[in-house]
Parts: C-alpha cells; sequence; structure tokens
C-alpha cells in the first residue's frame, strides 16, 4: 500500500515542479528581450541623440532685409512723400518648442535694419533722402511640417510680431541726421534739421508674419533657411499729421539650429 501511494504522488507532483521550473527558467529571457526592446528613458537618452520633435531647439540666423514704407510719411522741412524699397539686415536667435511630430512653437529675439528711400519724382526738391530704423522684433511663430522630419524637411511658419524701436536715423542733403533724444540736429553744412521730436518713427510697431523654411539634418545641427513676409499694422508716422506709412518687408535668413 505505501509502494502505491509513492508511485501515485511521484505520478501527480512531478510535472508540476517541473513546468515551474521550465517557468523560472524561461522568465528570465523574456524579460531580458522585452528590457532590450523598451526605449530608453528621456533621462538616459543624450540630447543630440533625440529626434527633432522630442526637444527643444535653439537657433541662430542671420540674413538680409528688403524693406519699404507703404503710404506716406511726412519729413520736416522737405514735405510728404511715398517710399522706395531698400537693402538691409537681421540676425538673432530662435527657440523652437515642440508641441506634437508636425507642430511646434518658436519664439524669436531679432536685431533688424529696415531702409525705405524717399520717392522724390514729380517734386522740387534735389536732395536726397533715406529713413533707417533699427528694431528689437520678437516674433511668435507656429510652424507646421507637412511631411517626415528626416533629411530634408519643409516646414511652414505664420504668427505676429512685435518691434521695439532702437533708434530711427535720416540721411539727408545735410548729411547723417541721427533722432534719437533731441529735437533739433546740426547738419554737416551748417543748416539746422528739425526731426519734430524725438524720431520720425514711434516706438513700436506691430504686425505679422508668415512664410516658408527648409532644414537640412545632415549633422548633430541642422542648416536652415527661411524666407518671410513682414506686414505692418501699425503706423509709424510720430507726428501728429493725418499720413499713414506702414512696413512691408522681406527677410532672408540662413542659420543653425540643434
Amino acid at each position: 500500500m505505501r509502494r502505491f501511494l509513492l508511485i501515485l504522488a511521484v505520478i501527480v507532483f512531478s510535472p508540476r515542479a517541473l513546468a515551474q521550473q521550465a517557468d523560472t527558467d524561461v522568465a528570465p529571457a523574456g524579460q531580458a528581450e522585452q528590457d532590450a526592446a523598451a526605449p530608453a528613458t528621456d533621462d538616459s537618452t543624450p540630447r543630440w541623440a533625440k529626434e527633432p520633435w522630442e526637444k527643444v531647439r535653439f537657433g541662430l540666423k542671420a540674413g538680409a532685409t528688403w524693406s519699404v514704407l507703404q503710404g506716406q510719411l511726412p519729413i520736416p522741412d522737405v514735405g510728404t512723400f511715398g517710399f522706395d524699397g531698400d537693402f538691409g539686415f537681421v540676425a538673432g536667435a530662435s527657440f523652437e518648442v515642440p508641441v506634437s511630430k508636425s507642430f511646434s512653437i518658436q519664439p524669436e529675439l531679432l536685431i533688424v535694419r529696415k531702409h525705405a528711400a524717399i520717392d522724390l519724382s514729380g517734386s522740387t526738391y534735389t536732395g536726397s533722402e533715406k529713413l533707417s530704423a533699427n528694431y528689437f522684433e520678437v516674433p511668435l511663430l507656429a510652424k507646421w511640417y507637412p511631411g517626415e522630419r528626416r533629411g530634408t524637411i519643409f516646414s511652414l511658419q505664420a504668427g505676429p510680431v512685435m518691434g521695439l524701436r532702437m533708434a530711427a536715423m535720416r540721411e539727408s542733403r545735410s548729411g547723417l541726421v541721427w533722432a534719437i533724444s533731441s529735437n533739433h540736429f546740426e547738419g554737416e553744412d551748417g543748416s539746422i534739421v528739425d526731426v519734430e521730436g524725438s524720431t520720425l518713427v514711434k516706438a513700436t510697431d506691430w504686425g505679422l508674419v508668415a512664410g516658408a523654411g527648409i532644414e537640412f539634418h545632415e549633422f548633430i545641427w541642422a542648416l536652415t533657411f527661411d524666407l518671410r513676409y513682414n506686414h505692418g499694422l501699425s503706423n509709424i508716422d510720430n507726428s501728429d499729421s493725418t499720413e499713414s506709412a506702414q512696413w512691408r518687408a522681406l527677410y532672408f535668413m540662413a542659420g543653425v539650429t540643434w
């Protein structure tokens, strides 16, 4: 009887023990495969190894502007004229914050010089006039990436922009006239030029920006090119006249992001 019970116990418990041992042997291997397949945590992944939509990106850029004043602006001692376009420059930094794989927000800090030459056609004035204004501009752009963000990447950009006037300069027949803090300036020929206040240009300028960009991701950093149109909404005339003038400008910029 005892021999029979011993044989029965061996038959019942041996398969269960073997199964438990097999589970114990397989579990570590399966767990190892899962651990290997799981992506690395954000803390353990170097910033340079992340995809563009997984990190805040910084950039530096510089380029040229083509700007013109839409409308007319009164010039002291000269008259009220329209303006022709002229070249300037732009340089600054950008900070791109990802929202999703195809959408991000990009604030920028830019130093911009805008030039506009006065159109003297049809007038009796024989001198030359040019208006220059330096702005500290802060665009807040929404960027949309319609395709894959690998290799050559195309983006569309749009948003508002605020400009703070840093300085304004009038180049006239009597030389360079800086319009910053005084009402009257003496020209090179001894004449006195009245700029009617601290400057011809208001201290702030608001506008809208729209454009497109392309990036080349061949290295840890990316080479970028942007073409934008800046549509001024503010009347920059700082006098009490009824005239109105707004900036219109094209920006072409090249830079790097990382």
